[in-house]
C-alpha cells in the first residue's frame, strides 16, 4: 500500500492519517477513506482515495485474482486485487459521475443524449458533446493510471456508450446482492432460507450512492434496492419469529432502525424485547421513541404502537406482593405542586376513567387545549423559538392549575389539560390564568397562546348516569348523536 506506515495498520497518505480496519482480513482493502465522496461531490480538486467500506465477510474468503470489485451500496468504492483504486487530481466530480453511470449501465449501455442530460443539463449541446468526448478520453487514461490493467474500458457504438472491460472480471455489489436475495426468497428449507436471508442482509450496506441521491437515476435505483432489503428483512422476521429465534432477530432489526427508523421496525423491536421477557427495556424504548416523535415531528404514536405498549406494561412483574407495600409505592409526593404531567397514552386512560367517576357523582370536568400561535393567529410551526416558548407555556400551566388537574403535551405546539371539579366558568378562569402567566414570562410578543375548552364527556350529551354499567357496544346502539356545546375563548394578545 502506498504511503508511510506509522504504526501497524496506520498509514500516512496524501497528508491524511488512515487506519486499516480489519474484519478477518489483514490487507489494505479494508482501509476506510470516508472523505473521498465529499471531494467529488463538492468538486474539489484535491488528490484522494475513493471510499472503501468493508466487503461482507461471506462474500470472499480471500481476494479473487484479476477481479475489479465495485461497491455502490453505502458509498462508492473500487478495488482491484483487493487494493483500493487510487485516483488523483485528474478525476473531477463529473468524471466520477460518468464512471458510475457507465458501470451501473453495463451490459445495456447508456445513450449519448442521456449522458449529456445527466452531466450537463440544459447546457449548449455542441459544447457539452465536445466536453463529453474529452472527459471520456481523460477517464480512460485515469483508469489505467490508477492501476487497472491495460485494455478497453469504455466503448461507443451507434451513439451508445458502454462499460466493456472484457479483459478483466468486474463484480458489482448490487448484482451480488440481487442474486443473493433471489436465492434466499426461492429457498424452501426454512433453516437454509434463514442463512441465505441473513447473508443478504449483510450484503446491504446502506443507501445506493447516498451522496448522489438527488439524481433521478440514483433515487430510482436506491428505492429498488431498499425495497429488496425490506423484502428480505420481512421474510427473515417471519421465519425467525416462527422459529422463536427473537434474540437472533433483534440485531437485524436494530441495524434496520439505524438506517430507517420506521414504525414497522420499531414494532418488531418491541416484539423481540417482549418475547425475550425484557419488559423494562421495551417500555423504556417505547417511551423514548414516543418522546422523540412528539419533540421532533409533533406526532403521536399509532394506535397499534400504543396497544403494544399497554400489553408490555401489563407484563411487567413487580417485586412487591402485599397491599401495604403497594400502597406505599403508590403514595403521591406531597412536595410536588402544580398540575400533574403524564404522557399522552396515560392521559387517555386517566381521562376515560375520570369522566366516568365524575359523571357518577354529578361532577363536571373540562378538557382544555392550549395552542401556541404566531402573529397571524396561525399555529406556530417549527422555529428557533418554538422549544423556548413551549417550555414557558408548560411552566405557566404547572403554576396556574391545581395538582389535581392533569396535563400532557399533545403536539409540537400544543398541550392538553384536564381540569376537574369545576364548571365552564371556572375552567375559563383557570385557562385565562395560564395565558396571563405565559404572557408575563414570554418576551416574544409575536407569539401568543390560544385555548379552546369543552366539557369532558364519556358519551354524548348528559346520558352518563342512565348508561352506567352498559358496555361500549350497547352504548353505540342506544345513543342518538347529540351536538355538544363547545366553550371556546380567544384572549386578546397583550402587546
Amino acid at each position: 500500500m502506498p504511503g508511510r506506515e506509522l504504526l501497524p495498520g496506520v498509514f500516512y497518505i496524501f497528508g491524511l492519517i488512515l487506519s486499516q480496519f480489519c474484519r478477518g482480513l489483514t490487507n489494505s482493502a479494508e482501509v476506510l477513506v470516508s472523505w473521498a465522496q465529499d471531494c467529488y461531490i463538492k468538486g474539489t480538486r484535491e488528490e484522494f482515495v475513493m471510499e472503501k467500506t468493508t466487503v461482507h465477510d461471506n462474500l470472499h474468503t480471500e481476494v479473487m485474482e484479476n477481479v475489479i470489485y465495485i461497491q455502490m451500496l453505502g458509498g462508492f468504492s473500487m478495488t482491484y486485487h483487493g487494493q483500493p483504486v487510487l485516483l488523483g487530481k485528474s478525476l473531477s466530480s463529473k468524471m466520477l459521475h460518468l464512471l458510475m453511470l457507465l458501470i451501473y449501465s453495463r451490459g445495456e449501455g447508456i445513450r449519448r443524449i442521456r449522458l449529456l442530460e445527466q452531466l450537463y443539463g440544459d447546457s449548449d449541446t455542441e459544447q457539452a458533446a465536445n466536453s463529453l468526448r474529452a472527459m471520456i478520453f481523460r477517464l480512460r487514461k485515469s483508469l489505467i493510471a490508477a492501476g487497472l490493467p491495460d485494455g478497453e474500458y469504455i466503448s461507443t457504438k451507434g451513439g451508445v456508450y458502454m462499460w466493456t472491460a472484457d479483459h478483466v472480471d468486474v463484480e458489482l455489489d448490487v448484482e451480488v446482492f440481487q442474486k443473493q436475495v433471489m436465492a434466499a426468497l426461492e429457498e424452501k428449507d426454512p433453516v437454509k432460507a434463514v442463512e441465505l436471508l441473513e447473508e443478504a442482509c449483510g450484503l446491504y450496506k446502506g443507501e445506493f450512492l447516498p451522496l448522489m441521491i438527488a439524481d433521478d437515476w440514483v433515487s430510482a435505483a436506491n428505492w429498488k434496492y431498499q425495497e429488496l432489503y425490506f423484502k428480505v428483512l420481512r421474510e427473515l422476521t417471519r421465519l425467525l419469529k416462527k422459529q422463536n429465534r427473537y434474540e437472533e432477530l433483534l440485531p437485524y432489526c436494530e441495524q434496520a432502525l439505524s438506517r430507517y427508523p420506521y414504525e414497522e421496525w420499531q414494532l418488531v423491536k418491541l416484539e423481540c424485547l417482549t418475547a425475550m421477557k425484557d419488559y423494562q427495556t421495551a417500555v423504556e424504548y417505547y417511551e423514548q421513541i414516543a418522546k422523540e416523535s412528539q419533540q421532533e415531528y409533533g406526532i403521536r404514536m399509532s394506535e397499534e404502537m400504543m396497544e403494544h405498549y399497554r400489553a408490555i406494561r401489563n407484563m411487567i412483574q413487580y417485586e412487591m406482593n402485599n397491599i401495604e407495600e403497594i400502597q406505599q409505592h403508590l403514595k403521591p409526593d406531597p412536595n410536588v405542586f402544580g398540575a400533574t404531567r403524564c404522557d399522552y397514552l396515560t392521559f387517555i386512560d386517566i381521562y376515560r376513567y375520570i369522566v366516568w367517576v365524575l359523571g357518577r357523582e354529578d361532577t363536571r370536568a373540562h378538557l382544555v387545549l392550549f395552542t401556541l400561535i404566531d402573529r397571524e393567529g396561525e399555529p406556530l410551526e417549527s422555529s428557533e423559538q418554538l422549544e423556548e416558548v413551549r417550555q414557558r407555556l408548560e411552566r405557566a400551566i404547572i403554576r396556574s392549575v391545581r395538582r389535581s388537574d392533569l396535563y400532557t403535551r399533545y403536539g409540537k405546539n400544543q398541550f392538553l389539560v384536564l381540569v376537574t371539579s369545576t364548571d365552564q366558568k371556572g375552567c375559563h378562569i383557570a385557562a385565562d390564568r395560564v395565558c396571563k402567566n405565559f404572557r408575563a414570562a414570554n418576551r416574544r410578543k409575536k407569539i401568543d397562546v390560544y385555548y379552546a375548552c369543552r366539557p369532558a364527556l364519556a358519551v354524548a350529551g348528559d346520558s352518563l348516569k342512565k348508561n352506567m354499567g352498559k358496555n361500549v357496544k350497547e352504548l353505540e346502539i342506544s345513543e342518538e348523536p347529540v351536538t355538544e356545546n363547545t366553550g371556546e375563548h380567544v384572549p386578546e394578545s397583550e402587546n
